[in-house]
């Protein structure tokens, strides 16, 4: 929803995957880690976005058979830059809360997310409560290698393995947590 009220979706973002005449460079890092940039800002920024494109038939050598360029994220039947659009990211919000930031560290596999829900103190004596559902992808965040660490006491937190989500109730004004 943008760092202000009005709600800003940014369509048709992503990049091309022919960076390089090097065909490792073309599968991998170099349009990973320009796919990740881009969707640094638009995370870092709080925007909600698109990414260009996705088409069935591209390939390597022509594109996406209409004006040749290779910006779709599947070629030649492979999936290419998943590891830059396999992020995690809060997709529900049950009660007054908001998310404040949110970034992910590709190479390190590491989700910061800050929050703060309404704390009115008009809520005769019912304790204020928010929860956010986050998609944690698999592959970043395997079972047995993830750690979650909030930074309050206060927070319950509930991790569904076949939605490959978790379910964070918070209590206080400000909270986050760090998942790696």
């Amino acid at each position: 929803t943008g760092r202000g009220k009005i709600h800003v979706i940014v369509g048709e973002t992503g990049v091309p995957f022919d960076l390089t005449n090097n065909e490792e460079n073309k599968k991998h890092s170099m349009s990973s880690s320009s796919l990740d940039r881009t969707i640094n800002g638009m995370e870092t920024n709080m925007l909600e976005y698109v990414l260009w494109n996705y088409m069935p038939h591209n390939t390597a050598s022509q594109g996406d058979w209409w004006n040749g360029e290779d910006l779709s994220i599947r070629s030649d039947g492979n999936n290419r830059g998943t590891d830059a659009i396999a992020r995690p990211h809060v997709y529900g919000i049950h009660g007054k809360g908001r998310v404040l930031a949110q970034s992910f560290d590709m190479l390190t596999s590491t989700y910061n997310l800050d929050v703060e829900i309404d704390c009115n103190k008009n809520t005769g004596g019912v304790p204020v409560e928010a929860s956010f559902e986050i998609f944690l992808p698999h592959f970043h965040f395997p079972l047995t290698l993830m750690s979650i660490t909030p930074k309050s006491g206060n927070a319950k937190i509930n991790y569904i393995w076949q939605k490959q989500a978790i379910f964070w109730t918070v209590s206080d004004c400000y909270d986050g947590l760090t998942i790696t």
